[in-house]
C-alpha cells in the first residue's frame, strides 16, 4: 500500500509540473523554433546511407524575417563521396513539385548556423522558392529528376 502512494505522489508532482521539454535546454526560442521546424531524412543504397539531409523551415521559425518566399535551411552529407557539393552531384530540390529559384551554399562560421546542430562534414545552403498557397509543404531532394528524399512540413498560421 506504501509503495501505490508513493507512485501516485510521484505521478501527480510531475502531473503537475509546468515546464516543457524545450525549457531544459540552453537555447533561445527562436534556436527552439528552429529545432522544432527540422526534419530529417535518408537515402538507402543497400541498407546503408548514402545521402542524410537536416531541413528546417524557416517561414515557420521567424514569420517576421522569412514570409516572403518559402525558405529552408539544410545540411546534406553523402557518404564515400569525394564531393559533398550539391552541384557536382547533381542534386536538386523540388517545393511541392516546384524548383528551387534560388540555392546559395553557406559557410561554416555563417549566423544562420547558429538555428541548427552543425554536422562538420556535410555543407550548409539557404534554399527559396516561391511562396505557396497550400499549407501542406513537401520538400524533395531529387537526383537526375527522380525524388530521393522527401520531408514534410506544415505552415504555422
Amino acid at each position: 500500500m506504501k509503495s501505490i502512494l508513493i507512485v501516485l505522489m510521484s505521478f501527480f508532482l510531475v502531473s503537475c509540473s509546468s515546464k516543457s521539454a524545450l525549457e531544459y535546454f540552453d537555447k533561445s526560442d527562436i534556436e527552439a523554433k528552429a529545432f522544432q521546424e527540422s526534419k530529417k531524412g535518408d537515402y538507402l543504397e543497400n541498407g546503408t546511407p548514402k545521402v542524410i539531409l537536416w531541413a528546417t523551415y524557416l517561414n515557420n521559425v521567424d514569420e517576421k524575417k522569412y514570409r516572403k518566399n518559402e525558405q529552408f535551411l539544410v545540411s546534406i552529407y553523402t557518404s564515400n563521396s569525394q564531393t559533398q557539393s550539391l552541384r557536382d552531384l547533381s542534386y536538386d530540390f523540388n517545393l511541392n513539385s516546384k524548383g528551387a529559384f534560388y540555392i546559395e551554399k553557406l559557410n561554416k562560421d555563417n549566423e544562420m548556423l547558429k538555428l541548427i546542430s552543425k554536422n562538420n562534414w556535410g555543407e550548409y545552403y539557404l534554399i527559396m522558392f516561391q511562396k505557396e498557397q497550400n499549407d501542406n509543404l513537401k520538400l524533395e531532394l531529387t537526383k537526375d529528376s527522380k525524388s530521393i528524399i522527401d520531408l514534410s512540413f506544415v505552415k504555422v498560421q
